[in-house]
């Protein structure tokens, strides 16, 4: 027999039910005792103000008292498909309120109900719904210290270190923008020596960029004369000119401004416990 079926027939069932539960000596049968039992838990609907209903309740408990010698015959009622979980939560969609997420435990035994039942042969208790505090985000650790080894070109130092969500590359170290006022700083700045190898870099040549999305570093070219491009393994990536997506850099990687060459190095975060 299809839930809907079910459902309709347990509500004819529950006026006959509620007059032989008073009536003194007469044990109600447990496939009886589930329209009383949908009916308690409807009234437990809440309305609110816009006209919406709300069951308050996102766990259910229902425990039964049955005759003694009845035990398997309520087992099946209420735990065979559709089991009393399955009928209650067929009776809340009726009334037009959500309960896809209610989880309904039924205890069932054997005896005399407990007097705090108040003569019925049934309890039900259930815990009122709270919102679940969102869990917290871990916060972002940033981009991961680089170091940067110049390899041919002259740009101060050797070796530059740093923790940073875009590093500049260019020659000079300060390079007066086009806007009035303005300047752009180059963090790895090669020498305006005169130099054939220097000379190749634009003053404004390239950038290395964190994406914390994808928790990688990228290359990008500025508009450089001469161009840029990843060595890797052999091979040789070109680097789009402005406005593309760049290149994705791996650690150890060597990058050539014009004909400039550092080696990209990622200093990656030890796992814990690692020696």
């Amino acid at each position: 027999m299809k839930l809907d079926r079910l459902v309709r027939l347990e509500k004819r069932l529950a006026g006959a039910l509620d007059k032989k539960l008073h009536r003194p000596g007469v044990a109600a049968d447990p496939l009886e005792l589930v329209p009383m039992i949908l009916d308690a838990v409807e009234e437990r609907i809440q309305p609110l103000a816009d006209g919406r209903r709300v069951f308050p309740y996102d766990r259910l408990s229902v425990r039964v008292c049955i005759e003694p010698g009845r035990l398997a015959a309520a087992r099946t009622v209420f735990e065979h498909t559709p089991t009393l979980g399955d009928r209650i939560r067929e009776r809340l969609k009726e009334a037009r309120c959500s309960c896809d997420a209610l989880e309904v435990t039924v205890k069932i035994a054997e005896g005399t109900p407990p007097e705090k039942w108040g003569g019925a042969p049934f309890h039900i208790s259930g815990r009122t719904a709270r919102a679940r505090r969102p869990e917290p985000e871990a916060p972002d650790p940033g981009p991961p210290p680089v170091r940067i080894v110049v390899l041919a070109g002259a740009a101060g130092a050797r070796g530059h270190l740093f923790q940073l969500e875009r590093i500049q590359v260019g020659r000079m170290r300060r390079v007066e923008e086009r806007i009035e006022g303005t300047a752009r700083h180059n963090h790895v700045a090669f020498e305006d020596d005169g130099g054939d190898v220097n000379a190749s870099v634009s003053r404004a040549h390239a950038s290395i960029r964190w994406d914390a999305e994808a928790r990688a570093w990228r290359v990008f070219d500025e508009g450089s004369a001469h161009g840029t491009r990843v060595l890797r393994s052999g091979k040789e990536l070109a680097v789009p000119k402005q406005g593309s997506r760049g290149v994705t850099l791996r650690d150890r990687d060597e990058i050539e401004f014009g004909r400039a060459r550092v080696r990209f190095l990622i200093e990656w975060p030890e796992s814990p416990g690692k020696d």
